[in-house]
């Protein structure tokens, strides 16, 4: 468990800094979609953030789903290789920053970002709630790519635009589940 006795400073909007660097990610995996096709953007982004200062780095996983990554044409294992790439990528910035300073790497984080069911839909309803799957389907969508970030060696998790309580109470019974710390 992550227990800090001040304020941490996360880094800032992933997506913004990647469409403000030229990336169009138009399409309906988002920033998840240079985990395939541009990773190294990525990580240039979170090195960006902790020479900024950010002390934690949130990866680029929020979108990134076995189910969207199938709609896109890749199969599970593939799928899953992907979120374990957004974690690589954030570890390897806070490796490269730790090396560049002489800083330790003890105090910088990695958390691991689990979007809501509704930005798989790719239609605006992560801010809405405007969606209502099952406990089932919630679980489905939200255990493997947990369980890859914390198998891949996040410090935490962010459970980030949760915008149903049903779900919020979900991923919090899968947080307890798995031992880790985090924050919704």
């Amino acid at each position: 468990m992550i227990v800090t006795d001040r304020p941490l400073v996360v880094d800032g909007g992933l997506a913004t800094e990647l469409e403000a660097a030229g990336h169009d990610l138009s399409d309906q995996l988002w920033s998840a979609r240079l985990l395939l096709s541009e990773p190294e953007a990525i990580g240039a982004v979170h090195l960006a953030y902790y020479r900024a200062g950010a002390e934690v780095a949130t990866t680029a996983s929020y979108q990134a789903t076995v189910p969207g990554f199938t709609a896109a044409g890749l199969d599970r294992v593939a799928a899953l290789e992907a979120i374990r790439r957004s974690v690589a990528l954030a570890q390897g910035a806070r490796a490269r920053f730790a090396e560049e300073t002489g800083r330790s790497i003890d105090g910088l984080l990695v958390a691991g970002s689990v979007g809501p069911y509704g930005a798989m839909l790719a239609d605006g309803s992560e801010y809405t709630g405007g969606y209502d799957p099952t406990e089932t389907v919630l679980r489905d969508l939200h255990a493997p790519r947990i369980e890859v970030l914390l198998e891949a060696g996040v410090d935490l998790l962010a459970f980030e635009t949760i915008p149903t309580v049903r779900e919020a109470e979900i991923l919090l019974d899968l947080l307890a589940e798995s031992d880790a710390s985090g924050w919704l």
